[in-house]
């Protein structure tokens, strides 16, 4: 296995055992302590470590992202269905992903005939007190192509792109 790759998951394992016992602790003492400042201390460095954090994952989902496009493209064009390694067995998978109007201010016209297509009564499209779950929506999305239907009015079948992926079955963990 690539040895960076070994490396960023040693490094964050070790970081997350560390951190779980420093919770842990924080925890155990937030009932006790008695001075409000301490509160509000504790309060902000969660928040900003947690953004911290947040930051982190979001580089770390984006290079798993560019890593499986090109993996997965790679397979295509060389017809490989199952790549086989001493440490998983990965499964390249693509899939549409349909675009829409997440938010009624994005498109009030589309995000509206989407609500309306979905059942939604226009009165709580309008006032926008339910939005489209992204994952269901694809899902839902998926599940209607496989059925030979479109997809509802609201969303423009030519706003899409691909999302590539590996479906990946474990043998033995990364550092073993």
């Amino acid at each position: 296995m690539n040895s960076t790759a070994q490396k960023i998951y040693r490094e964050s394992k070790a970081v997350s055992e560390q951190l779980l016992i420093l919770l842990r602790q924080l925890s155990g003492n937030a009932p006790s302590e008695m001075n409000p400042i301490w509160h509000a201390d504790v309060s902000y460095s969660l928040r900003e470590s947690e953004e911290q954090i947040e930051s982190l994952l979001k580089e770390i989902r984006k290079c798993r992202k560019l890593v499986n496009s090109v993996g997965v493209l790679l397979c295509t064009t060389s017809m490989i269905e199952k790549v086989t390694t001493e440490y998983c067995t990965a499964t390249p998978t693509s899939k549409i992903i349909y675009t829409y109007p997440a938010k009624r201010r994005d498109n009030y016209m589309m995000f509206d005939r989407l609500m309306l297509e979905l059942g939604i009564p226009e009165t709580v499209a309008q006032a926008e007190l339910v939005r489209p779950h992204w994952p269901a929506m694809q899902e839902h999305f998926q599940q209607l192509l496989a059925e030979g239907k479109n997809v509802p009015g609201g969303v423009d079948p030519n706003k899409t792109f691909n999302e590539y992926d590996f479906s990946i079955r474990k043998k033995k963990g990364v550092l073993e």
